[in-house]
């Protein structure tokens, strides 16, 4: 896996170019901005919780990749139960699409 602290502006246009092309192949597209919201919906769980943060799962049929694009620099996150069986639903997506241009692509 690769990571980085800050996006640097090509990332940010391919995040950008890739959210765009994976909402047009889904049925019910994100219209949520991505990032930190400054809700606290679990309640504060220690004095350096930054709260609620929105991202995107996308794929990169080009490279490969997944991305998960949180639209800041995060250290950890914390998820419950429901948000972790969606995410896993969202990766599993992206992966299909991933497997979909291999099979289709050649």
């Amino acid at each position: 896996m690769h990571h980085n602290t800050e996006p640097t502006e090509d990332m940010r246009h391919l995040l950008k170019n890739l959210q765009t092309q994976n909402q047009a192949l889904e049925t019910s597209p994100r219209k949520e901005k991505i990032g930190a919201t400054g809700q606290f919906p679990n309640g504060k769980l220690h004095e350096k919780d930054a709260g609620e943060i929105r991202f995107n799962v996308v794929a990169d049929k080009e490279r490969g990749l997944i991305h998960l694009d949180f639209g800041k620099p995060i250290a950890n996150m914390s998820a419950n139960r429901e948000q972790v069986l969606d995410l896993i639903q969202a990766l599993q997506q992206a992966a299909e699409r991933l497997e979909e241009e291999k099979i289709f692509g050649d």
